[in-house]
């Protein structure tokens, strides 16, 4: 009999922990596990896919400080249909409510935490409010899953319980993230560019723990520097209507050679396009597009935040964060490089991700833990 897993999660809009779920419930054998997943929030693009998939989701559309007690009567319906050996909660509204749920249900419930601290300040009041709390509750769950190790001791330190500790790393699909000249080509042809043109990308939704500011302001003084290099971002809000781009870009030179795409359902072809792929971000756990590009055999430029130094050994460059001046030089390092260089660096990225951080070992892992709380 299938091991029967309820997912619940903040919401299935694009983001790290909704597209890790994705992967997750879609690889893992319908034979062995039946997944629900429950999203706080609406069904979303991520949501989506999920449901194109087989798995049935069930949105609450949960506002913001709008409390509506039908949600109670939606979850026991749910856990009465469904009756899971597990509550896998996402997030910390989803750990929160996934353990609320198993409490009345009397089974396993294990949290998914999958950010660092290191901007607990820039963190929405609930969400700050939920983190602490989950701190005094941490000894209920079964197990708290961290994506890096640097998130464990962050919530250790203010007070998560450490016997509960399970590091999985994040998990990238080395098929669909794999080199392309195709999509080099393609893309370069989208953004109507030439297709020697040097391309450094930066993939994430506009937030000030991205750092945006610290890219564009590394990408207008490379730009001056070398004519042949163009930038790309994507990701949600990443668009010229947005004012606060608009500010940032207020003493741009080159825009001409700046590309915002927005958000994206092609993240595969456009990451393989690129030379350089960056993470300029001020805190991080384990991001989901650095592993993605190392795996099309993109040289990765990232800052010495959460796990990346780890992610990333010595297949890419690892910088101070908010330095301008130390992103620009790291960029050109790699520019500089001859194309054997800068292959053999992007195969050495490659071969990594095949060999510790394959979605095919990230499911043998879930998979394992899954069969374990089953029996408990």
């Amino acid at each position: 009999m299938p091991i029967r897993i309820l997912h619940t999660i903040t919401s299935l809009e694009t983001g790290g922990a909704e597209t890790m779920l994705y992967r997750l419930v879609k690889a893992m054998d319908c034979r062995n596990f039946n997944h629900v997943v429950l999203s706080l929030g609406k069904e979303g693009k991520v949501g989506e896919k999920i449901v194109q998939a087989g798995i049935q989701v069930y949105s609450l559309e949960l506002q913001y400080y709008k409390p509506n007690p039908k949600i109670l009567w939606d979850l026991h319906r749910i856990l009465r249909g469904f009756c899971p050996h597990i509550i896998q909660g996402w997030m910390y509204h989803g750990n929160l409510l996934g353990q609320w749920a198993g409490k009345w249900a009397g089974i396993p419930v294990i949290w998914n935490i999958r950010q660092s601290l290191g901007t607990l300040s820039e963190e929405k009041y609930l969400t700050s409010f939920l983190i602490r709390i989950g701190a005094v509750l941490s000894y209920m769950p079964s197990q708290i899953i961290y994506n890096a190790f640097c998130s464990a001791l962050d919530h250790e330190a203010i007070g998560y319980k450490k016997e509960k500790r399970l590091v999985l790393p994040n998990g990238f699909d080395t098929e669909i993230f794999c080199p392309s000249y195709s999509a080099r080509k393609r893309i370069r042809e989208e953004l109507h560019i030439p297709q020697e043109a040097f391309l450094v990308g930066l993939i994430a939704r506009y937030h000030p723990v991205k750092d945006h500011r610290t890219f564009f302001e590394a990408a207008n003084a490379f730009s001056q520097k070398y004519s042949d290099v163009h930038f790309l971002l994507a990701g949600k809000d990443i668009h010229k209507k947005n004012q606060e781009i608009q500010s940032l870009l207020a003493n741009f030179q080159n825009t001409g050679r700046l590309h915002l795409l927005g958000e994206r359902d092609d993240t595969a072809k456009i990451t393989a396009a690129l030379d350089i792929a960056t993470c300029c971000s001020k805190s991080e756990a384990l991001a989901n597009t650095v592993g993605e590009a190392m795996s099309c055999a993109v040289p990765c430029v990232v800052t010495d935040v959460g796990d990346l130094r780890i992610l990333v050994g010595e297949t890419g460059l690892v910088i101070e964060k908010e330095n301008k001046d130390a992103l620009s030089q790291a960029w050109e390092k790699i520019y500089c490089m001859s194309q054997e260089e800068k292959k053999r660096l992007g195969q050495k990225a490659r071969e990594r991700i095949l060999s510790d951080y394959s979605l095919s070992k990230c499911i043998q892992r879930y998979s394992a833990l899954y069969q374990e709380k089953s029996l408990l």
